[in-house]
């Protein structure tokens, strides 16, 4: 059975429902949120129960419980969670986040920042939560779309390059981009943002390539 692709609003509902305790606590949340934003075509509250209660059921099936939870030291390590050796790392996002009014880094968050950081020593912070956030959309994508495959070769590159090291760095990625024999993928996020995963999930397919898993490859799992 062909299935349908996951939506931007399957990925906000599955993250807000991670953190509430029932799909009705999970719908008041979205509600707000949506209300917040002004996402004028977002879905009733009765979808988002529904939906909310699926995304539980997929969570306890695919070992994912906890993941989109709110990062929380020591509590996501203990849990195992998110491995101790990423608590600086984790600490940090979380402190960056909280100075300035932004979501609290999920543990998936918190682990793909941690990732970042080891591919990237001297990456920012603030570069580094956008990325963590963009990494942790594409990874729930493909657990709510098991059909589906994302590529983000751009990123690969950008951190191989490291641009934001210092001039020369800067130069060499910028050559790598525009060399007229195979050229690198450029970073498609502008400079200077700091997107979460709420403003992520509406614009990630901007940023990255979805393709579909070739039907063999696909595990047998119910439709969306």
């Amino acid at each position: 059975m062909a299935r349908t692709r996951a939506s931007h609003y399957d990925l906000v509902i599955a993250h807000v429902t991670a953190n509430a305790t029932s799909a009705a606590e999970a719908a008041r949340d979205f509600a707000h949120l949506a209300a917040q934003r002004g996402w004028r075509d977002a879905p009733s509250e009765r979808t988002v129960r529904r939906r909310a209660l699926e995304f539980q059921k997929r969570a306890l099936r695919i070992g994912s419980v906890g993941q989109d939870r709110f990062f929380s030291w020591p509590e996501s390590m203990m849990s195992r969670r998110v491995p101790w050796e990423a608590s600086r790392a984790a600490l940090d996002l979380s402190r960056y986040r909280s100075e300035r009014g932004l979501a609290m880094p999920t543990n998936r968050e918190a682990k793909f920042f941690w990732h970042v950081r080891q591919a990237s020593p001297g990456i920012d912070v603030a570069r580094g939560s956008t990325l963590a956030a963009l990494l942790a959309v594409v990874e729930l994508f493909m657990e709510i779309d098991q059909s589906a495959v994302v590529e983000v070769e751009w990123l690969q590159w950008v951190l191989a390059y490291q641009p934001w090291l210092g001039p020369e760095a800067t130069a060499a990625y910028q050559q790598a981009t525009s060399r007229g024999l195979d050229p690198i993928w450029p970073d498609p996020i502008p400079a200077g943002a700091t997107w979460t995963f709420e403003d992520l999930a509406r614009n990630f397919q901007d940023f990255v390539v979805i393709r579909s898993r070739p039907v063999e490859e696909q595990d047998d799992d119910e439709a969306w």
